[in-house]
């Protein structure tokens, strides 16, 4: 499968947690054979990804939508078939821009240890992923973005 995961049962539902372990750009090899052998529909499934564009600890659910220039979601995308698939967007945000133009390179940003002022912005997040999950598999999608998009 190139990938980990595991289940249990959370919000009353089953949940499976699937974490690839493929090169970013080939995570949809995973998650397309994950989805395949345990037979899980589109509309059940919920990709958290990491969004640049995104400030910094905020969270954006979508219903679907284009890669926007992640290549873990162009690959999901490509494996999946659609485009149409809940997505968690969770900020990043850019690296700082030097005075003379220059600056972290985007994919070094990404890529590298985050500080502990930004672990713990994600901390103070976990509940509200919580909250967004146990939305999605109650309420599913659409209720999710509305009561959790722009807090």
């Amino acid at each position: 499968m190139q990938g980990f995961y595991c289940q249990g049962r959370t919000f009353g539902a089953q949940i499976f947690l699937v974490k690839p372990q493929t090169y970013m750009n080939r995570s949809g090899e995973c998650v397309r054979s994950f989805i395949d052998y345990f037979k899980i529909p589109r509309e059940h499934l919920l990709v958290l990804h990491d969004d640049i564009d995104l400030q910094l600890g905020r969270i954006k659910l979508v219903s679907k939508g284009g890669a926007g220039g992640h290549n873990g979601i162009r690959s999901i995308v490509q494996h999946v078939g659609t485009q149409d698939f809940a997505r968690m967007k969770i900020g990043i945000g850019r690296p700082m821009a030097h005075p003379d133009g220059g600056g972290q390179p985007v994919e070094q940003f990404v890529l590298s240890r985050m500080s502990e002022g930004e672990l713990a912005v994600f901390d103070q997040r976990k509940a509200m992923v919580e909250e967004a999950v146990r939305l999605f598999v109650h309420e599913g999608i659409d209720v999710c973005m509305n009561r959790m998009n722009g807090r």
